[in-house]
């Protein structure tokens, strides 16, 4: 699987839910929210965490017994194996 750059999976979905859904869990004005994001003032873990929370982004640890796929992949897989067991019965 090819490396993720985390900060532009972030930058993306911020793009796309806007500064204002952070700045309103966090407190803070979205001028706030730019200079965190831009390392002008730190941000503490609970604030990252609720920042991916409320981008709708899940952070899936490195378990060795799971395996992670695109969803397109998965309806795909899904759709043969469906096609499989019914031509079973």
């Amino acid at each position: 699987m090819a490396d993720i750059d985390m900060r532009q999976m972030l930058t993306t979905a911020l793009l796309r839910k806007g500064q204002s859904s952070l700045a309103e869990i966090w407190g803070v004005d979205s001028t706030t929210v730019g200079k965190r994001l831009t390392d002008q003032l730190g941000m503490k873990l609970s604030e990252f965490c609720a920042a991916l929370d409320a981008l709708g982004i899940r952070v899936i640890g490195p378990d060795e017994d799971s395996v992670t796929i695109s969803r397109k992949r998965y309806e795909a897989l899904r759709e043969l194996a469906r096609d499989g067991l019914e031509q079973e019965l």
